[in-house]
């Protein structure tokens, strides 16, 4: 009521109103408008969309968004003509299951989740053309589709096996905590070690060492470790003669 209008428009029925505190457009000769305001902020979010496990689930309707209230991992992907979807793991606190889920439009422009995956959530997660890639506890997930087209929950578990020799170099259900591209690699980190798949499938298997210590004198398994999920950790210690060791 008190700022300054320092410019209008009329084009039949529409009204444009410019001040200093935004844009006012009507459509039906002043009667309701719609302002519009710039963003000064640059930290604060384009979009708040107020998502919640109870809010976003309906199984009558066959309707899954937030697996879990607990979200361990998110990330952007780009599906290309400027759109993305956004990609998330849940798992419960209060309320929920395990599970991953992404943003959608629908066909009337409504903003809504997706569940792609109602067993495993993800530590993170890589995106690889039309491939989703998610580190879990269960292993390393591979998904294959694009856009709000894909809604089949697929996954397919990548298996760490040298092609040359044919030797398992993480044994399955294995849990993986990363997975990340960088070139030609695709590198995944596990409890026992780091592979780097190529862009032909072959595998490398990096295993912690320090450089100055020999792998047989002193080790700690696994590293990080979550006592808080029961996990405990071996060290491993070499010595030259019986004795107590600290």
């Amino acid at each position: 009521d008190n700022d300054t209008i320092s410019t209008l428009e009329v084009r039949g029925d529409t009204l444009v109103v410019g001040s200093k505190y935004g844009v006012a457009f009507s459509t039906n000769r002043g009667k309701k408008f719609k302002v519009y305001r710039a963003k000064l902020d640059p930290l604060s979010a384009d979009l708040v969309v107020t998502h919640t496990v109870l809010n976003s689930t309906d199984t009558t309707a066959n309707r899954y968004g937030l697996t879990g209230d607990f979200v361990p991992a998110m990330a952007v992907r780009n599906v290309g003509t400027g759109l993305a979807e956004v990609w998330f793991s849940g798992r419960p606190v209060d309320f929920g299951t395990s599970g991953m889920s992404k943003t959608w439009v629908d066909p009337a422009g409504r903003f809504k989740l997706l569940s792609m995956n109602q067993t495993d959530f993800a530590w993170n997660f890589e995106f690889v053309g039309d491939t989703v890639y998610a580190a879990t506890n269960a292993g390393l997930l591979k998904h294959v589709g694009v856009g709000s087209t894909d809604t089949a929950q697929v996954w397919d578990t990548i298996s760490f096996v040298d092609v040359a020799t044919l030797d398992t170099l993480i044994a399955p259900g294995t849990p993986v905590y990363a997975v990340k591209k960088s070139g030609n690699y695709l590198w995944v980190g596990t409890n026992d070690g780091t592979v780097r798949i190529d862009n032909l499938g072959n595998l490398r298997l990096f295993t912690p060492v320090d450089s100055m210590t020999s792998k047989d004198e002193v080790y700690a398994f696994p590293v990080p470790f979550f006592p808080a999920e029961g996990d405990e950790v071996d060290f491993h210690f070499v010595v030259d003669q019986p004795g107590a060791v600290t």
